[in-house]
């Protein structure tokens, strides 16, 4: 029976435990056989089997009807600031490079950092918690019925209820901080490696062409292949005989044998590495009998280079964060020629149209952490760009002006690298993931010489030149997410 029950349960678990005096506790038949299960759990299959109910009342353990199974009303402040708190986003720029007619917002800037907009989520008002709550802890009519009452005020939930609900209420608490006080780390490394090889060596074999008792540097070439020949410029002072286009004459025609290599610049080139004034650059000239002018040419260039950059970022579980290290630079856009001066004298001066562009990194990333905390998905947008070479190249333009001073002048032209990836990846806790990348090889062999002089052993190197150019770069876009819970890290640091 239920009264023998009872005096069981106080015995071994010295609760003080009474029964309603309208119950007749000896006509309740129990038909229970339980081993190794928690008092708590057994009170709930002793009352289910029963069809009663039990409460708190005076700190004793009370067992009467399911209507009556109400306790005292307990008054309890709940703290919920942090609940209420929209935890926001904070999304980064968009980094594109526009074009010419581009119609966005920048509008010439050769590259932009355009912004993003992003629709928020409604937050959570004390309103909308307290609803959460009744409905959580088994809706309004079980409130009304014990006289239970709820509301919030700033940022605090007043409650006044029984001992039950105040347990329901606090369990609903607990789960709902849960997930509150776990971030995530994620690094995003743009790895860029750079292997260049050049080498460069040979021999120009000219001919200065000068008829005997002409001297040097004016007369025609007699090695020509037109009538009308060309200019050489032989041994004289008109200039560095590394200048490619002195090496090649004031004319295609000039007088030598070989071996401009790209028929135009006399030099071996890549995107990152040429020849051109580097290396050694040496004339000889014989002037009896031959008349003979000979450049040599000996250069070798290598370039190895591991570039890393690694932005780094913290964020809520589901939250859109950035992190982003911009620079800033200016230069010279375009000119507004400005009129002025006195009387009849008109002087005209260039006044310099001065724009600015970004270039830096930024990290774009919103991380979600699966149920069992083993995975993290990442939607994520990393962006690196980078101006090439770290300099401004410029070119000198005419503004086609009465005034000289003001006719030749130089603008800007900023030239970009952009490396960016939109993605969303799933990385184990801790893991890394390839993100993206790329890898580009330029290998080019060049080579001229004298047909059968230059195939001749030990004595073919002075008939020929020959050029090898390797260029190889390698960038990888890496991904690492991490999760930290504070409160572990809070118990592993200080247990």
């Amino acid at each position: 029976t239920l009264a023998e029950v009872v005096d069981f349960l106080r015995s071994v678990s010295d609760l003080n435990i009474n029964i309603d005096p309208e119950i007749d506790a000896e006509d309740v038949p129990v038909n229970l056989s339980l081993d190794g299960v928690k008092l708590g759990e057994a009170l709930d299959l002793i009352m289910k089997a029963t069809g009663k109910a039990f409460t708190f009342r005076e700190n004793v353990l009370f067992i009467t009807e399911p209507e009556n199974a109400f306790g005292d009303l307990i008054f309890e402040i709940y703290n919920v600031t942090d609940i209420l708190n929209k935890i926001r986003d904070f999304p980064g720029p968009s980094i594109r490079v526009s074009s010419n007619d581009s119609t966005d917002e920048g509008g010439d800037n050769p590259f932009d950092f355009g912004g993003f907009d992003e629709e928020e989520d409604a937050e959570l008002t004390p309103d909308d918690l307290v609803e959460l709550i009744q409905e959580s802890t088994g809706g309004t009519e079980l409130w009304d019925e014990s006289g239970s009452t709820i509301s919030g005020h700033k940022g605090q939930i007043l409650v006044t209820a029984t001992r039950e609900l105040h347990l329901a209420i606090h369990d609903f608490m607990v789960n709902l901080r849960a997930n509150s006080d776990v971030f995530v780390v994620v690094e995003a490394r743009f790895i860029d490696m750079v292997d260049d090889f050049l080498e460069d060596i040979g021999v120009d074999s000219r001919n200065l062409g000068q008829p005997p008792g002409q001297g040097f540097g004016t007369a025609y070439g007699t090695m020509n292949s037109t009538n009308t020949g060309g200019s050489d410029i032989g041994f004289n002072n008109l200039g560095d005989p590394t200048d490619p286009t002195l090496i090649m004459g004031q004319d295609r025609t000039a007088g030598r044998m070989q071996h401009i290599l790209d028929g135009f610049v006399g030099a071996a080139r890549g995107s990152r590495l040429n020849s051109t004034l580097r290396g050694l650059t040496m004339q000889i000239t014989w002037l009896d009998p031959f008349q003979i002018n000979a450049i040599i040419r000996a250069s070798q260039e290598q370039r190895a280079a591991r570039i890393v950059t690694a932005p780094k970022v913290t964020a809520s579980n589901g939250q859109r964060v950035h992190v982003s290290v911009i620079t800033q630079r200016s230069y010279v856009q375009d000119y507004e020629l400005v009129s002025g001066g006195t009387g009849l004298v008109v002087s005209e001066v260039a006044d310099p149209v001065i724009d600015t562009f970004q270039d830096g990194v930024v990290l774009d990333v919103r991380p979600v952490i699966s149920h069992d905390r083993r995975y993290i998905t990442v939607d994520v947008r990393p962006t690196l760009a980078s101006l090439i070479n770290g300099v401004i190249s410029t070119v000198t333009i005419s503004l086609g002006t009465l005034n000289n001073a003001a006719s030749l002048v130089e603008i800007d032209l900023p030239e970009i690298s952009l490396q960016q990836a939109f993605t969303s990846v799933t990385v184990p806790d801790g893991g890394t993931v390839l993100l993206g990348g790329f890898r580009s090889l330029n290998e080019l062999t060049y080579q001229s010489q004298i047909p059968i002089l230059g195939n001749l052993p030990f004595i073919k190197n002075a008939f020929r030149r020959k050029a090898y150019l390797n260029e190889k770069r390698s960038l990888y876009i890496l991904l690492t997410a991490k999760i930290v819970d504070l409160r572990a890290e809070e118990q592993k640091l200080f247990n």
